[in-house]
């Protein structure tokens, strides 16, 4: 089973996600409408990304690698979706920053959107955590 299956691993991804959101704070100005749309797509991609979870948990368990658990997920609709959710965030915060010189939405929407992506996911998480 992959690393990314462990809870604590999750935990600290978790945490890492809030101090992202936290710093974004000290680089003034903050979009707050940039992190509540990011965070709305994170839940999106939460949903379907435990979803997919759900569905091909047993194969879930048997990742040894990264590269095994994209794998998996791309082989369900939500899973391919749910990733595509992730880059389109980031390229989208990514063209933002740079037309307006708000780094700071660069970070807060980075954040909001895995937290947000992170703690939908969780349960399921911990569900093929258990399963294997």
């Amino acid at each position: 089973m992959n690393a990314t299956f462990k809870p604590v691993t999750n935990l600290v991804v978790c945490g890492i996600w809030i101090a992202l959101i936290a710093g974004s704070f000290t680089l003034p100005p903050v979009r707050w409408e940039v992190g509540i749309l990011s965070g709305a797509l994170g839940v999106v991609a939460g949903f379907l990304q435990a979803r997919a979870l759900r569905e091909n948990a047993a194969a879930f368990g048997q990742t040894a690698s990264m590269m095994d658990v994209r794998r998996v997920m791309t082989s369900s609709v939500g899973g391919k979706v749910a990733i595509w959710l992730l880059w389109i965030n980031f390229g989208c915060l990514l063209v933002w920053a740079l037309k307006t010189h708000y780094v700071s939405s660069y970070f807060l929407g980075s954040g909001a959107f895995g937290l947000a992506r992170d703690l939908i996911t969780l349960p399921a998480v911990f569900r093929v955590g258990r399963a294997v």
